[in-house]
């Protein structure tokens, strides 16, 4: 995991370390395509005799004739009123999309209120791009997910946060400190790295250098910490790990130990 702060994309080595590839979607999408390919062909003959074909405008008491007078009327907000009430959700939408922004915004949302199913929370949370629901309510046996959806859809200023948010929650709620390690490897949070790590593996001398020597070990440039961008290249405003960060952080933990650590002639803690 350390490592893959290195690579070309990053989020995309820790995509590929927790188990989701990006091609894992069109290969569903193939597989669904095969699956109605004939039922497609079957739809695009049917779409074309429907707009040669003459239909009716019906304006009476019934539910398509209120929805009718409503939008050749102009009154989107009505139509959509009277397709929520019929439960039509896909046609309230497509209504709304032709609307206002607010109209929009509060379809969107009315429609989520009614929905209740964990699926329908994930597309809510993704499509109001509200990814503090996923790492804050999901359930923490569905960590790896809510670090995968974070490392796909969030931005640089909130990355290292909502990864955080996920290994706190790992050490309160289970206790599985193995885990929130590498949601702090992810987040490049060398502070809570090193107590973690501690909680894990122990105070001992011998485990706190193991811990140094994985994270300054590795070639320069040293960890960096933030976000990356759409590309999955590191970018934006970043941080470099200095070394006397590590040192700083061992310090505080260990007090008089870190000069043990100083002393051993394997453990890098060099800098200027």
């Amino acid at each position: 995991y350390i490592a893959a702060n290195f690579s070309q994309a990053p989020r995309q080595e820790f995509l590929n370390l927790l188990g989701y590839e990006v091609e894992d979607s069109s290969d569903i999408a193939k597989s669904l395509d095969a699956l109605n390919l004939a039922a497609t062909q079957s739809d695009t003959f049917d779409s074309i005799a429907a707009e040669v074909a003459t239909f009716s405008i019906a304006t009476d008491d019934s539910v398509d004739g209120k929805i009718n007078k409503a939008l050749i009327t102009g009154n989107l907000a009505g139509a959509v009123d009277i397709c929520f009430a019929d439960k039509r959700y896909a046609d309230a939408m497509v209504l709304a999309m032709t609307g206002s922004p607010e109209l929009l915004a509060s379809t969107k949302e009315r429609y989520f209120r009614l929905q209740k199913s964990d699926t329908s929370r994930l597309i809510q949370a993704v499509v109001t791009r509200n990814y503090h629901q996923i790492v804050q309510h999901c359930n923490t046996n569905n960590w790896k997910e809510a670090l995968t959806a974070t490392l796909t859809y969030a931005e640089e200023g909130e990355f290292a946060s909502l990864c955080q948010t996920i290994g706190q929650r790992l050490e309160s709620e289970t206790n599985a400190t193995s885990q929130a390690v590498l949601c702090y490897i992810c987040a490049g949070s060398i502070e809570k790295l090193v107590d973690c790590w501690l909680r894990t593996e122990g105070d001992s001398t011998s485990s706190l250098q193991e811990m140094v020597e994985q994270v300054m070990e590795m070639p320069d440039p040293a960890l960096l910490i933030g976000g990356h961008d759409e590309t999955g290249h590191r970018g934006g405003t970043q941080t470099v790990l200095d070394p006397r960060q590590v040192e700083r952080v061992l310090i505080e933990d260990l007090g008089g130990d870190a000069q043990s650590l100083r002393d051993r002639p394997r453990l890098v803690l060099r800098h200027p």
